[in-house]
C-alpha cells in the first residue's frame, strides 16, 4: 500500500521529502515542489509521454532519472498474491 512504501522511502537516508503522486501531471508537481531531479521507473523509459517531460524539465533545469525495472517483478501481483496471508 501506498503508506508502506512512503515509510520505506523515508526510511532512506538520503531521502528530504516523500510526496505521493496525486497527479500525472509532473510540471504542476515541479511548480509546487521545486525540485532539480525527478525519478522514475524506466518502463516509462522512452515514451511519449515522457519524451515531452523530459523536453519540459530540460527548459527549467530538472533531470529525469530512470531508474532500472525490474524484469518479472510485479507489485501488483504480489499484492494480490499476499492480500489474504
Amino acid at each position: 500500500c501506498q503508506a508502506e512504501r512512503v515509510e520505506i522511502v523515508e526510511a532512506i537516508k538520503y531521502v528530504d521529502k516523500v510526496v505521493p503522486q496525486t497527479s500525472m501531471n509532473k510540471m504542476d508537481a515541479y511548480k509546487t515542489l521545486g525540485f532539480d531531479v525527478l525519478f522514475h521507473g524506466s518502463d516509462w523509459k522512452g515514451s511519449d509521454m515522457y519524451n515531452k517531460i523530459i523536453d519540459e524539465f530540460a527548459q527549467v533545469d530538472v533531470d529525469v532519472v530512470f531508474l532500472q525495472h525490474t524484469d518479472g517483478i510485479s507489485s501488483t501481483l504480489i499484492r494480490e498474491k499476499t492480500k489474504n496471508i
